[in-house]
């Protein structure tokens, strides 16, 4: 999704020329996006990796697959909407997803295998742990859901989202650019998390779209 979202940046910005990426990938960018949802949704919900075997559901998930604003999801389309909202419900679902008592939700249910390093030196960086940035566009896709589903199946969940992100960045000082599995900032002895205002723009026009209201004078 990552690769492809890619491919439409690049394809906007003048980077390289749609016919020209089309004859190098043998199809055109319809056909290799439906090709992917076909491979990867093909238990009815998005897998984080092919090489899944029995585990459940929810820990073939990642909260990841929201991808990022002008990203991998089309959700006027009803297929992708369905996609979407199996795999959105699997993750609301499951407690381990989220920090207890918030709406901050994990990465993913539990710790992916990483590499020795990453156990020693930053652990849980890419499982359990909560970024804010994810979390942003996991309400902006939920929103975006409900307006072409003509529903409001998601918009309490996203502005829950939202606020518990209001709620960390002003406890916090800043937008961090991801937390602890107990909510605080993530810190280890060899990392020191970052604090993320490039995305805090982001935040601010969900903000509008979720309330209909701007969190700042001015914005």
């Amino acid at each position: 999704a990552g690769v492809c979202a890619t491919f439409m940046r690049g394809i906007d910005l003048g980077v390289i020329d749609r016919l020209e990426l089309e004859a190098l990938l043998g199809r055109e960018l319809p056909q290799y996006k439906k090709g992917l949802l076909r491979l990867f949704g093909r238990p009815g919900y998005i897998r984080h990796a092919l090489h899944a075997g029995s585990e459940p559901p929810a820990s073939a998930i990642a909260l990841d697959f929201v991808n990022v604003h002008r990203g991998f999801w089309d959700l006027r389309d009803a297929d992708e909407r369905a996609l979407f909202a199996a795999t959105t419900d699997l993750i609301l679902a499951e407690p381990r997803f989220r920090i207890p008592g918030t709406s901050h939700f994990l990465v993913s249910a539990e710790n992916p295998l990483n590499k020795m390093i990453h156990k020693i030196a930053a652990p849980a960086y890419q499982g359990r742990s909560s970024w804010p940035t994810f979390n942003v566009e996991f309400a902006d896709r939920m929103l975006e859901h409900d307006e072409h589903a003509g529903t409001d199946r998601y918009r309490s969940c996203a502005q829950d989202i939202l606020r518990d992100i209001r709620t960390a960045t002003e406890m916090h000082g800043g937008y961090q650019e991801l937390l602890s599995e107990a909510g605080q900032k993530y810190r280890t002895w060899a990392y020191q998390g970052a604090v993320a205002h490039s995305w805090f723009p982001r935040f601010l026009s969900v903000w509008r779209r979720a309330f209909g209201t701007s969190l700042l004078n001015g914005s």
